[in-house]
């Protein structure tokens, strides 16, 4: 288990829930970014650069309701398997790592994890999974306000 350092080049970490986990006093805020992302394709004509559109959008969702109240600014990201869609044509690792440059990017993930560097949605053996081939992305226990 790590914990998060400012100084880490990627401040790109993981979690996974326990039951009766009590998130509303978690430190930092967490983003369902399937519902929001959904929510702005729908909102929106379809155009030819609907990636770029939805990369866009998820950058300044990030940003904009990363928590400051912590020494590492931050967020927590769930649900974000929308990301992966083929049609939005995403690099989603590339995006992370990008974004954790500058924030703790914390992914809430319930699911398989294998060497801290594939996350899958079933089973290990699926070939749909999130993967960081050059990076290993430490767990975290979160920590609640005090």
């Amino acid at each position: 288990m790590s914990s998060i350092n400012k100084n880490d080049r990627h401040k790109l970490y993981w979690y996974k829930p326990t039951i009766g986990t009590e998130t509303s006093s978690f430190i930092y805020q967490i983003i369902d970014v399937s519902r929001l992302v959904a929510q702005f394709i729908s909102d929106r004509k379809p155009t030819k650069y609907l990636g770029l559109d939805v990369e866009a959008f998820f950058k300044e969702l990030v940003r904009k309701n990363a928590s400051k109240q912590s020494e590492v600014p931050g967020i927590i990201l769930q649900n974000f398997g929308i990301l992966l869609e083929p049609e939005l044509s995403l690099n989603v690792p590339k995006i992370l790592l990008d974004l954790s440059q500058e924030l703790a990017i914390i992914l809430h993930w319930e699911y398989e994890v294998e060497y801290s560097r594939r996350f899958f949605w079933d089973s290990t053996t699926s070939d749909v999974c999130l993967e960081f081939p050059e990076h290993t992305i430490r767990r975290v226990e979160i920590e609640n306000e005090v």
